[in-house]
């Protein structure tokens, strides 16, 4: 993951009109995450729930570092438990 896609992703997010929204993010294949990218992630602020879908133990490494983010982010397996935690009030 680049920076660029984090850039890209947090755009199309704004011009979705849907920021306050829950957000699932699904990562797959995931192998490298660049200091760039990193930053980005932790610059980003999303005001609802942000959910990481991942699949095995290497995304949650590769994500481990958003536990620093100022939002509500949890990193789950399950898409019917991520689902769920999206929708909790």
């Amino acid at each position: 993951m680049q920076r660029a896609d984090v850039v890209q992703a947090g755009r199309a997010i704004d011009s979705s009109g849907g920021s306050t929204l829950p957000l699932l993010v699904e990562v797959s294949a995931l192998r490298e995450v660049t200091w760039d990218a990193r930053h980005a992630v932790l610059s980003y602020r999303h005001p609802a729930r942000v959910v990481i879908l991942g699949s095995d133990a290497v995304d949650l490494v590769l994500t481990a570092f958003t536990v620093r983010s100022p939002m509500t982010i949890r990193f789950i397996t399950d898409r019917d438990d991520a689902v769920r935690w999206l929708l909790q009030r």
